[in-house]
């Protein structure tokens, strides 16, 4: 699991446990399962907005 955290940080340069990371692992568990999302599932992870953070 920290692989696929770390890879896919690497990728989003994104934090690997900032809320993008932690909410594409939580929805797709597995290499597997992320690969088979499609581009719009996964583009719908784009991290909390602004307003949200207050």
């Amino acid at each position: 699991m920290e692989g696929m955290r770390s890879l896919l940080a690497g990728c989003l340069r994104e934090s690997a446990n900032g809320y993008v990371v932690d909410a594409l692992i939580e929805n797709y568990p597995n290499i597997s399962t992320l690969m088979n999302a499609s581009e719009k599932e996964i583009s719908s992870y784009n991290g909390p907005k602004d307003s949200d953070q207050y």
